[in-house]
């Protein structure tokens, strides 16, 4: 793919590129693995889950802001990504919930979750340019979670699912940091040059 295939490919794809925005998502995750270890208080968890919805919601709003004074706003064109959003959330978002039902269900037995959250992985880097080599390292981290119970290395359901929302809360801060830096990289400011 030549600079300007790749600029193109980038710029239309630009806000799912603002990784700043998606990484505190990961502290959702984090959490989620971590609520097993609060003290059984109904006011603990909710504070706790208050607390890390709204130190999302404050991160989000500062990496929005960030990125409109250094990229300005992104204004898509009508039906660019008509496709996309169709297989997004017609496709993808419903296999990634029913692989985690049915790993709540059918565990410890099955653990679908991980290798479809990794081909999930891999189709949203794909449909939003490409580029990003760091994702295939997560994808096949997902992945490897999948035969860990058939292995007999976890035997019920509730430790599976809280690996698993831990190594997907850790990828959301690393690929989401990844992603900025890469959009960085290849739309340096003057002095960064």
């Amino acid at each position: 793919m030549n600079d300007l295939e790749t600029a193109r490919q980038v710029t239309a794809n630009v806000w799912f590129w603002q990784g700043l925005r998606w990484a505190p998502g990961g502290l959702i995750f984090l959490l989620a693995a971590a609520t097993p270890l609060l003290p059984d208080s109904t006011i603990v968890t909710w504070l706790a889950w208050t607390g890390a919805l709204a130190l999302w919601w404050f991160l989000y709003q500062r990496a929005d802001r960030y990125y409109a004074s250094r990229f300005g706003t992104v204004v898509g064109r009508t039906g660019q990504h008509r496709r996309r959003d169709r297989i997004k959330w017609f496709v993808v978002y419903p296999a990634m919930a029913a692989s985690v039902l049915v790993d709540l269900l059918a565990a410890p037995t099955v653990f679908l979750s991980g290798v479809v959250w990794a081909a999930a992985l891999l189709a949203y880097r794909s449909s939003t340019g490409g580029g990003r080599p760091h994702y295939f390292v997560g994808a096949a981290l997902l992945a490897a979670l999948t035969p860990l119970p058939a292995l007999g290395v976890i035997d019920s359901a509730a430790p599976i699912v809280e690996l698993w929302a831990l190594v997907v809360g850790v990828l959301y801060l690393v690929l989401g940091t990844l992603d900025h830096l890469e959009l960085a990289r290849r739309f340096p400011l003057p002095d960064e040059s």
